[in-house]
């Protein structure tokens, strides 16, 4: 039979918030110490709105999810009695999610003596805290937290939006309070434009070059217009490596739409040159001036 002393487990946890525009994921690394008895089953009460999709332990037989009134409880079956220590690892996922209004979730233990954790949230890269509001947690240096992430959060699938550390505490006890609101900013390029003009006896030459720094999003294109008697010769990063570039035409202008070789990360700057030449329709002519 199941053998339990409730108040004989002390639970450690590292509880880390991945929140994106389009999904909120939790990452939960929990210790559970039993510190007299044997325990055969670990409760947790799910956060709402969180759909648990894995849950792993080197003990454990079985894990369900029970509803009980409004509550979701995760059920942890072990596969012999423990009297030791038991690490659990539980990822879980929300969809949709409000980054301007965003509360910690909380995974909480059920009949443990106490409970303290480590408390992180990463966020999509280009969103921004706006305001942080906390209560009954210390905050530590986000530093801590990059030791401490759960091994669920390395299993993103290729393509998932990339993540920083926005803010990371120490939670003595599991009644703290966690909101934060993140502005989604516009999709901003800045650029800046460099031109070098040669006159020669048959043409005019251009050649000059946009640097590139994106502000909120990385870019893996870009668009310039050209007067359309010039005629675009190359364009390129460096020597040698063509870029791909569609062109249409707009009024007397020509628009070209540019594909980059990779994304440009926000606040890196990158620099596609250009060479185009130009041949007006009386530069041949015998000139006076």
């Amino acid at each position: 039979g199941r053998l339990r002393d409730d108040r004989g487990v002390v639970a450690r946890g590292v509880y880390v918030s991945e929140l994106t525009t389009t999904y909120a994921r939790l990452h939960a690394t929990i210790s559970l110490d039993v510190l007299h008895g044997a325990v055969d089953q670990f409760l947790l009460d799910v956060p709402p709105g969180f759909q648990v999709t894995d849950v792993s332990s080197p003990l454990m037989s079985q894990w369900v999810i029970r509803q009980q009134d409004d509550q979701e409880t995760l059920d942890i079956k072990l596969r012999e009695a423990t009297r030791g220590t038991e690490v659990i690892h539980i990822a879980a996922i929300r969809t949709p999610v409000d980054v301007s209004n965003w509360t910690m979730p909380r995974l909480t233990p059920r009949d443990v003596a106490s409970h303290v954790a480590v408390v992180g949230l990463l966020a999509e890269t280009h969103l921004q805290p706006h305001v942080i509001q906390d209560s009954k947690l210390i905050r530590i240096d986000t530093g801590n937290l990059s030791a401490a992430l759960p091994p669920s959060l390395f299993d993103a699938e290729p393509g998932a939006p990339q993540v920083r550390p926005i803010v990371a505490y120490y939670a003595p006890h599991e009644k703290y309070e966690l909101q934060v609101s993140l502005k989604d900013p516009p999709d901003e390029l800045r650029v800046a434009t460099h031109l070098l003009l040669s006159l020669g006896d048959t043409q005019q030459n251009l050649r000059g070059g946009f640097t590139l720094t994106p502000l909120a999003r990385k870019r893996t294109s870009f668009s310039f217009r050209m007067p359309g008697d010039w005629q675009l010769i190359s364009l390129y990063v460096q020597e040698g490596q063509p870029l791909k570039f569609d062109s249409y035409r707009v009024d007397d202008d020509a628009r070209y739409v540019v594909t980059l070789p990779a994304a440009i990360e926000p606040g890196v700057s990158q620099t596609v040159y250009f060479q185009a030449t130009r041949t007006p329709s009386e530069w041949l002519d015998d000139w006076d001036t």
